[in-house]
């Protein structure tokens, strides 16, 4: 009831039944329930949370990012031990270059927002 009939949700790309269902699909296509947890880098912003992942089979590592905090967070986070590769935001799927062997990550996230990023 608080967000509407599910048919209508499915028919509505941005409602909450589609989001969840794009975030099922991206953890069933990448296995992220496999995976197995690397690291989590140490950050400087107090709301910022970044945890790595490798993903099994080759597919990659996932790193999530997110901000708990009131204030945006622009920071950069070592990654180490990460091979440089493709980088890419998975919610999106917007491909945001490569990610190089400097091991840098620059996150940027809104108030209490959440991403996560492939590196393959």
């Amino acid at each position: 009831a608080l967000y509407g009939a599910l048919p209508d949700q499915l028919r509505d790309p941005d409602s909450f039944a589609s989001r969840l269902r794009h975030l099922l699909d991206l953890r069933r296509r990448y296995r992220i329930y496999e995976s197995r947890q690397i690291a989590v880098p140490a950050v400087q912003a107090p709301g910022l949370l970044v945890m790595v992942h490798a993903l099994p089979d080759g597919l990659g590592t996932e790193v999530t990012a997110l901000n708990f905090g009131a204030d945006a967070v622009d920071e950069v986070v070592r990654l180490e031990g990460i091979a440089p590769g493709s980088l890419q935001e998975l919610l999106a799927g917007e491909m945001l270059g490569a990610f190089d062997a400097s091991g840098d990550l620059r996150i940027q996230l809104a108030p209490r927002q959440g991403r996560a990023y492939l590196i393959q």
